[in-house]
């Protein structure tokens, strides 16, 4: 291939990357696992779409900064556990600002920073990782993210390694 043709490849591919925003997470934490070991140690895995929110002080906080984020996911499409596509799944966060761990679903305080400054926004639709019972916390030590911000780069190992369950829920065609 001459020389041409791969200086306009690299050019293109160089403002492509200058385009897109950049993104730094806030949380400090170890390495993420991979796919295949988060998954192995999760409880649940599926594909989600966040419905709702809400925020509740948290009692006996004198510094007003502490509050539990209520989220309602509906999941749309599940590898393991529990849930099915259609069933609504709650998480319960307890959020203290800058620095914690434990992540608002829709980054507020924000854990995912776009390094121009520029305010991130979520699709709403998530790829979790859940560990435990019902009310789950989300975190962002593990693979939980927005679909957007690495969850899709999860998919095709997920399909590779599970076969989607199928909804609970019944349909007028099924009875």
């Amino acid at each position: 291939m001459p020389i041409q043709k791969w200086s306009r490849i690299a050019t293109v591919l160089l403002m492509l990357s200058l385009c897109m925003p950049g993104e730094s997470v806030a949380c400090s934490s170890p390495p993420r696992a991979s796919v295949e070991k988060e998954a192995e140690s999760a409880s649940a895995i599926f594909l989600a779409k966040l419905v709702s929110t809400k925020r509740i002080p948290v009692p006996d906080d004198e510094s007003g900064q502490l509050f539990t984020e209520v989220a309602t996911f509906l999941v749309l499409e599940a590898w393991k556990g529990d849930h099915s596509p259609g069933d609504t799944v709650v998480f319960q966060s307890i959020l203290s600002g800058s620095g914690s761990c434990v992540v608002s679903a829709i980054n507020d305080p924000q854990w995912i920073e776009d390094v121009s400054g520029a305010e991130v926004k979520f699709s709403g639709i998530w790829l979790i990782y859940a560990f435990g019972q019902e009310p789950y916390g989300l975190s962002g030590t593990g693979r939980n993210t927005p679909l957007e911000y690495g969850g899709a780069e999860d998919l095709q190992t997920l399909y590779r390694l599970f076969v989607p369950l199928q909804s609970r829920h019944k349909t007028k065609a099924s009875g």
